[in-house]
């Protein structure tokens, strides 16, 4: 799935400190312009290297990321209406990554199992 960008809804977020590691189940958004995953839910989750911030959540080595920032999200959904039929994989990942350029300006990000500020972190899930 590397390289493929979907709109999608994150629920059903659950972390185990223990173990350090976070899952939730992904649900795409059918968008116009955008690519259709093979499944339309699938779960994802990440261990002790994930990274949080107000605006994204990845898994820290690179595998993917997720990006909550509504002006983003936005931008993105009106640009990718105005592609057109089979406008392709190779196009799409260019034009979102210019277009996330230019959304550099991104909260500080911190190590989900990182001692300190971890627990401020799931609190915030929690809840």
């Amino acid at each position: 799935m590397e390289g493929m960008i979907w709109r999608v809804r994150i629920s059903n977020i659950q972390f185990n400190l223990e173990e350090k590691f976070v899952k939730a189940i992904v649900t795409e958004i059918p968008t116009k312009g955008l690519l259709r995953s093979r499944e339309p839910v699938w779960d994802i989750g990440a261990g002790y290297l994930t990274y949080f911030s107000a605006n994204s959540w990845a898994t820290g080595y690179g595998m993917w990321n997720l990006n909550f920032d509504p002006l983003f999200i936005e931008t993105i959904v009106k640009e990718a209406a105005s592609w057109p039929p089979g406008f392709g994989t190779k196009k799409i990942n260019r034009r979102v990554h210019k277009i996330r350029r230019q959304f550099t300006v991104e909260s500080q990000t911190n190590p989900l199992f990182e001692d300190r500020g971890s627990t401020t972190v799931l609190k915030e899930l929690d809840s």
